[in-house]
């Protein structure tokens, strides 16, 4: 269903809802205008008003989540901001000169390859993420070659290549990635 359709079905859906409520509306008046009792008309009144302010009340309490969404979105990227700065000033020269190969199948977002390579290049590294198979001619000067979430190629990439320079990752995380390759060349 396409969006313009659902936002004409959402105004028909408004429409009908407010010719309802005037509907209702109007015949509590032509009703209460027949019956002489005072009572009933009173009741239909405080229950009215009663409606009027449950409405009021449940806009008020969406507005106030609203502005504690925004709140909240601040403070996520505040924090998300800091952890990157935070994690650049550790990672400074730790990796220096170290050399890396990522091998993307596609299921790598351009957001994420950027944000690596940021990382990776203020740890002192450098990575180049191509998007097939390695030869062993290219591993000439690499540290490892990091297979990201690659595990159906896994047997076909380590035949006859050492196998200390290959890295297969698994998780879906950043963060936990650089702390691997950290470990890895602690190591």
């Amino acid at each position: 269903m396409r969006r313009d359709s659902m936002i004409i079905n959402f105004r028909y859906h408004i429409f009908t809802i407010t010719a309802i409520f005037a509907a209702l509306g109007i015949g509590i008046l032509i009703g209460s205008s027949f019956v002489a009792d005072q009572g009933i008309v009173e009741e239909q009144k405080r229950i009215i008003t009663k409606i009027g302010s449950d409405i009021n009340n449940i806009k008020n309490k969406n507005l106030s989540l609203q502005d504690k969404l925004v709140e909240l979105e601040k403070e996520i990227e505040y924090r998300q901001k800091m952890e990157k700065e935070i994690l650049s000033l550790l990672l400074k020269d730790s990796l220096k000169e170290k050399k890396y190969y990522m091998v993307d199948q596609g299921s790598i977002s351009l957001e994420f390859k950027n944000e690596l390579k940021e990382i990776l290049n203020k740890a002192g590294a450098w990575i180049n993420i191509i998007d097939g198979p390695i030869n062993n001619d290219d591993l000439e000067g690499i540290n490892k070659v990091i297979y990201w979430n690659c595990d159906q190629i896994k047997n076909e990439a380590v035949e006859g290549v050492q196998q200390e320079k290959y890295l297969f990752y698994n998780q879906e995380d950043l963060l936990g990635l650089i702390l691997t390759l950290l470990k890895e060349e602690k190591t």
